[in-house]
């Protein structure tokens, strides 16, 4: 699913109302510099239901033993 895409510009001065979508909607969003895509905004479960097992047993063991 493609998200939507907001300039950087407009990223910086809506980034409360932004966030609130990601929170309450669940929605992503691109922030785009110069026409070209530089970072992604999605909620948490999103990003972390697409880890592997493996990679959710490594960031278990970070975040409860730390990093080397």
């Amino acid at each position: 699913m493609e998200r939507p895409r907001r300039p950087d510009p407009e990223a910086n001065q809506r980034f409360s109302e932004l966030l609130s979508k990601v929170e309450t909607e669940g929605q992503g969003f691109v922030v785009t510099k110069h026409g070209r895509p530089v970072a992604r905004i999605v909620p948490v479960e999103t990003a972390r239901k697409k880890l592997t097992p493996e990679q959710e047993a490594a960031l278990e063991r970070i975040l409860t033993t730390g990093w080397p």
